[in-house]
């Protein structure tokens, strides 16, 4: 029991699991298979969201614009697709690089003008709503191919299409953090920036890289939204930037960096869509919502603390 304790990803998975159970309890429909993956389905954008999340948190910064970056991808890509086949990869590509772009201007403020990455991330989560505001004009067009629909709300059976595209993201990002040097210098960023500097490692380059994958994995966020959805919307991504970084902190990742594996992606954005589906059953308000993500926030960074003083973790 000590040891799922001390492993923070070890700890989340069991808070699910836990999570489950009490909810099949409470709400019976919730224990049918069909039910279930249909929450992970309806998780994959948020797990995604995580997932670019977690990159900037392993450098202890945080990164507020994710769900505008969801929101201005979701418009763009549904005015490039049309609801076209052939224009789909075009679309999806597209949206991929705008958002990459907005995450590594992100990490131009944060490491090159050596702005507070909350200053910097709110303050361009603001500039890409009036840009999104000002593409569309208020009136989004445009929609999601069937191709993109398929992967956004289609199923092989009762699996749902989605899950190949988090699985690849979280495959992915685990080889990328765990077997390069560019996935080692972000936990040294976090754990001890000064150390990282004087051994001749540069810092500012990795930084910015981290703000660049945020962006990238919002955006593919956003095209999966599109894809499930069918049309774009200017609301739907609001609420990913408070459950991206709810998520992550459910999965292990440090506030301070350093610490955390991506795998927290899964079990914390899995988690924290049935805590919010479970909220929305109960007729829970959008407020009710921002509180509780607000108290699991606390709760899980209080706790991480309190066992890093007792040296615990």
């Amino acid at each position: 029991m000590r040891r799922i304790f001390e492993n923070r990803m070890l700890f989340s998975i069991l808070i699910l699991v836990l999570f489950v159970i009490i909810s099949a309890i409470i709400e019976p429909n919730y224990s049918d298979p069909r039910h279930i993956f249909t929450v992970v389905q309806q998780s994959a954008p948020l797990i995604v969201v995580t997932i670019g999340q977690i990159f900037v948190m392993l450098t202890g910064g945080i990164d507020l614009s994710v769900g505008s970056i969801v929101i201005f991808t979701d418009v763009f890509a549904a005015s490039l697709i049309m609801g076209s086949d052939e224009r789909t990869f075009f679309g999806i590509i597209a949206a991929l690089l705008v958002g990459a772009i907005f995450g590594t201007i992100n990490g131009l403020g944060v490491e090159l003008i050596k702005l507070p990455p909350l200053v910097m991330t709110l303050a361009s989560s603001i500039g890409i709503q009036g840009v999104m505001l000002l593409y569309c004009g208020g009136f989004p067009r445009g929609g999601a191919s069937k191709i993109l629909k398929f992967i956004g709300s289609g199923r092989w059976g009762i699996i749902p299409a989605s899950i190949c595209v988090w699985m690849i993201g979280l495959v992915v990002s685990y080889l990328i953090l765990r077997k390069t040097k560019f996935g080692w210098t972000l936990y040294f960023l976090g754990a001890n920036r000064q150390a990282a500097r004087t051994i001749g490692i540069r810092c500012k380059p990795m930084g910015i890289l981290a703000y660049t994958f945020s962006g990238l994995f919002a955006a593919l966020a956003g095209v999966l939204i599109l894809g499930y959805v069918g049309i774009p919307s200017l609301v739907l991504g609001d609420d990913y930037t408070m459950a991206s970084i709810a998520s992550a902190v459910l999965g292990g990742v440090s506030f301070s960096g350093g610490s955390g594996s991506v795998f927290g992606a899964f079990s914390g954005g899995l988690l924290m869509r049935f805590v919010l589906t479970l909220l929305t059953a109960f007729n829970i308000s959008a407020a009710g919502k921002n509180i509780v993500q607000g108290v699991i926030i606390f709760a899980m960074v209080a706790f991480l603390t309190l066992q890093e003083r007792k040296g615990e973790i």
